[in-house]
């Protein structure tokens, strides 16, 4: 069985421990546990050195505040997996589980009819359950639903018994409330039949008295998880107060022990009288024959608080980018018109930054001293970073005064290593401040902690001296180029199992990345329209809104326009003077009076500039796309840089095995690369071949006394008393239908006269070099007319050599797989057959098979001194009646000559038959007789006696 339980012997000790900046002043202790079960508490010497060394190092380490779950555990596991490689995992796997539970878990356990199964690490690390085979396993030896994704039985427990799976969709509704359930208790103790359930209960190993106690046994099931109940923590649910730990031991059947670091598992039977499904039979609890039905439901045992005979300690960091200094700089090889900092707009420039981070991690040193102080204890220390490594990468971005992104360098970023940046500019139309912040590339860096944010950027004042030409506040834009990648070619409901012609649904799954280089429009800080590739006419419609007046465009693709403008310029006014004529009359004088000032006008460029943005919102805001399969099409609206999207086309089985190809193409685009547009997949129709049958045949020549030469036995080459005759059986190859699998016919090719013996493996119906087996009489043979160069003149065994060679080859499918796959929610059957004796077969990935050949023939020939002698014919049961058994010959014919054919002698046919091993499809390897073979043709007539003097 797959688990043991040990003693504890020693002290052992447990700490699953956070640091947080907010703990450097607290003092910390990890507890300690003797056998008796009594606690106390130490302070850890442990932490105080771990403390130390971050207080001394002037460094933080802290988290968001949520304490180590199980799934942090596992993921530390996962990295210690990666360490140590898969073996020293798994023997280090086995020792955290015997140290944290006093239990051995084996790394494989003997199952019936499978032989041994592996543990499935891969099932631990992610669920922490211990699972050994699979589902396909399972189904080698009975059947294991499959509904929405889930099997019924994930494959087999320690104990070998089916390992149940608890996500799989329950059988039928019934009431949620589990503490008014009629469960059934030692459902294991009772005869099968009275279970009224397919599933049936069984005992385990962790459920003998004499491997864990009843008491052990209750504090497990005291942690049962009521997956009912409706809250957003782990609790016992309705399981409380009726169905204690104590109780339920005599009704849950114990697949799994809960550990530190993995949950348990528990199943337990309750029965409904009448109703649905319900069927008559012995009923146990009311000791009466009643019409009930049995149903099972599954629960999970909490991880446990034990201790561990180990010590792990999972810490995770804030970690620190910042900005150290910026300046400005000549580029290399140029000098700047004004000394110092100041120079005119349109001069060249190179921003700089210096940017570093602190990465705090503790030193292999220090973990190794404390690690060799509690060795002395024989306690081992893991010690994980959730962090992972000193390194970090990180965007370097550099903003104008109005935050609008003059540019970004990616840079990779090591512990306390500072670094320097520069991105090429030119100094603007007015003077302002810059600002450069560094960032993580939080795609990369999913579990960094920024610990301060106020130094991660800093303010660059810009100087900008009189003169100079225009300056860098109309961008240029950078050519872009898009790409189309097709990620997947999902044929449903599978890439085989169905004959030629028949409909396959094949779904192709299609994505738009970012483009080389892009922009996201927007007009006066609307939305962003979504990426743009920079195709030249996109950077000439942007160049050329920049250089209208009133309009304004950054590197990033925002354009500001208003709808007014005030505009200095002058006033025209009229003014007026009234005077007296010489008649005393007033006149009055008109002059021009006016003058420069601030006069609102519309901005002509403003519906330029708000259609242009427009048009390229709507004409490149995605990617239209069609993809191809079997010269039918379907369509893909994309979103560059958005999620992936995928459409189905129907179509058929191809007619023989072949590499089916689905295309993808955009309208109106250029591509970086067309290599990712296509993806394939091996296409494995139903391609039946039939039974050839495999025929014998045989022939008997007549040995020459005096040459040796072998002429064939004829009417009219008959042999003649005393010749010795030569037998040789033969027969051609022929295939035989060995089983049915998924629709294709599993052959094999066979020979008759012959136990053909075939390899292993997948090759297991494929013959195996000198694969004839020759054992017992095969093949023999007898009769009372024909007699052997030996004493024993009625059988023959022994007299036959094998001279089998390579046959006719006969292309036929000798196995073929399935297995289930997955991409992105969608699920298929993946198929790939093999064939011996064809060439340029294609493997799954699309990849030419090595050729796979299979001959057999068989014959087989008497040997140069087991010819046979053609003696006078006895009665039944007697021996010929001619030779000497003493002397091993035949004496010269006296009295009894037979009577020539001339005077009326007649010609003899004497049947033979032989014996030999097959390899019979059902039976296995049988001796099989075979008498349709030809006769010997012999001259001579009955007689019963000879002349004298013999």
């Amino acid at each position: 069985m797959g688990i043991r339980k040990r003693k504890r012997q020693l002290p052992i000790l447990l700490l699953l421990a956070l640091l947080m900046f907010s703990f450097l002043g607290e003092q910390l202790a990890i507890v300690e546990a003797d056998d008796s079960g009594a606690t106390e508490y130490k302070a850890s010497t442990f932490v105080d050195s771990i403390l130390m060394y971050i207080r001394n190092g002037e460094q933080q380490a802290s988290t968001s505040g949520t304490s180590i779950t199980q799934t942090d555990v596992l993921k530390a596991l996962k990295t210690k997996r990666t360490e140590l490689g898969e073996k020293e995992f798994d023997d280090y796997l086995d020792a955290l589980i015997l140290d944290s539970t006093g239990i051995t878990v084996e790394q494989q356990v003997s199952v019936r009819g499978l032989g041994k199964l592996k543990r499935d690490t891969n099932k631990f690390l992610e669920t922490g359950l211990i699972v050994y085979g699979g589902p396909e396993d399972v189904k080698k030896n009975e059947a294991n639903d499959l509904e929405a994704s889930q099997y019924r039985y994930l494959g087999y427990d320690a104990s070998g018994n089916k390992y149940l799976n608890m996500d799989f969709p329950a059988d039928a509704e019934a009431t949620y409330d589990v503490g008014d359930r009629n469960w059934l208790p030692d459902p294991w103790d009772q005869v099968t039949s009275t279970i009224h359930n397919t599933t049936k209960p069984a005992k385990t190993d962790y459920m003998y008295d004499y491997s864990y106690s009843r008491n052990e046994r209750a504090a497990w099931l005291d942690r049962i998880i009521d997956k009912y109940a409706n809250s957003s923590e782990p609790t016992r649910g309705n399981f409380d107060p009726t169905w204690t730990g104590r109780k339920l031991v005599d009704y849950a059947m114990i697949q799994q022990a809960p550990t530190p670091v993995s949950p348990g598992q528990v199943t337990m039977w309750h029965r409904r009288y009448d109703g649905d499904g319900a069927t008559r039979g012995y009923d146990y609890i009311t000791n009466a024959n009643r019409n009930y039905k049995d149903w099972y439901d599954t629960f999970y045992l909490e991880p446990t608080e034990d201790i561990l005979g180990s010590l792990l300690f999972v810490v995770q960091y804030w970690d620190d980018l910042m900005v150290t200094h910026r300046w400005v700089d000549p580029p290399a090889g140029s000098t700047w018109p004004n000394e110092g900092s100041a120079q005119p707009a349109g001069t060249p420039v190179t921003l700089q930054a210096n940017v570093k981070v602190e990465m705090p991690r503790i030193g292999n040193a220090e973990v190794q001293e404390v690690a060799d102080k509690y060795a002395k204890d024989n306690l081992l220390l893991d010690f994980y970073q959730l962090n992972g490594a000193e390194v970090v990468d990180a965007e370097v971005y550099w903003f104008d005064a109005n935050f609008n992104i003059i540019g970004m360098k990616p840079i990779v970023l090591t512990n306390q290593k500072s670094q320097t940046v520069s991105l090429n500019w030119k100094f603007p139309t007015k003077s302002q401040k810059l600002y450069v912040l560094v960032v993580p590339t939080y795609e990369k860096n999913p579990s960094f902690l920024e610990y301060e944010l106020s130094n991660n950027f800093a303010a660059l004042d810009i100087q900008v001296a009189p003169g100079g030409g225009g300056g860098d506040d109309t961008p240029s834009f950078a050519s872009g180029l898009d790409n189309l990648k097709m990620t997947a070619l999902i044929p449903q409901p599978g890439n085989g199992g169905k004959p030629a012609g028949e409909q396959i649904n094949y779904r192709s799954v299609v994505k738009a990345e970012l483009p080389t280089n892009y922009v996201r429009v927007s007009f006066n800080g609307g939305a962003k329209s979504n990426p743009i590739p920079l195709y030249s006419e996109v950077s000439t419609a942007l160049t050329n809104l920049g250089n209208l007046d009133h309009v304004s465009v950054d590197s990033s693709g925002s354009v500001t326009a208003s709808q007014t403008y005030e505009n200095w310029e002058y006033i025209s006014d009229t003014c007026s003077t009234t005077t007296k004529d010489k008649d005393g009359k007033n006149v009055t004088t008109y002059f021009e009076c006016g003058g420069y000032g601030y006069v609102t006008r519309n901005n002509p460029n403003y519906a330029t500039a708000e259609s242009t943005i427009s048009s390229l919102t709507s004409t490149w805001a995605n990617v239209k796309a069609t993809v191809t399969v079997q010269g039918q099409t379907c369509n893909l609206t994309l979103i560059r840089g958005g999620s992936e999207e995928s459409c189905v086309i129907a179509g058929t089985m191809p007619a023989t095995e072949s590499r089916l190809k689905s295309v993808v193409s955009g309208t109106g685009i250029k591509e970086t690369t067309l290599t990712d547009n296509t993806q394939g997949v091996t296409m494995y129709p139903i391609d039946n071949v039939e039974n050839i049958t495999s025929t014998g045949k045989t022939d008997i020549f007549n040995i020459d006394p005096k040459t040796g030469a072998a002429t064939k036995n004829t009417n009219s080459n008959p042999a003649k008393y005393g010749q010795e005759v030569q037998i040789k059986v033969g027969s051609t190859a022929g295939i035989e239908q060995v089983e049915n699998k998924w629709g294709y016919r599993i052959h094999r090719m066979c020979s008759q006269y012959a136990n053909t013996v075939y390899g292993p493996g997948t090759k297991k119906n494929v013959p195996v070099s000198s694969s004839f087996g020759v054992s017992g009489n095969t093949p023999s043979a007898s009769h009372y007319s024909i007699s052997k160069q030996s004493t024993d003149n009625k059988t023959w065994t022994g007299d036959f050599k094998n001279t089998a060679s390579g046959g006719t080859n006969i292309p036929y499918i000798y196995d073929v797989t399935r297995v289930e796959k997955s991409y992105g929610g969608f699920t298929w059957y993946e198929y790939e057959t093999f064939w011996a004796n064809k060439t340029g077969t294609l493997a799954a990935d699309g990849s030419t098979k090595s050729s796979v050949v299979a001959k057999v023939q068989t014959n087989w020939e008497t040997k140069t001194d087991s010819h046979w002698i053609v003696d006078l014919v006895a009665r039944p049961g007697t021996d010929p009646i001619g030779y000497w058994t003493q002397y091993g010959t035949l004496p010269p014919l006296k009295n009894g000559v037979p009577t020539p054919i001339k005077e009326g002698g007649k010609m003899q046919s004497v049947a033979i038959s032989f014996n030999y091993k097959y390899n019979d499809i059902s039976s296995g390897v049988v001796t099989k007789v075979e008498t349709g073979v030809a006769d010997v043709l012999m001259f001579s007539t009955l007689v019963t006696s000879v002349g004298s003097g013999q």
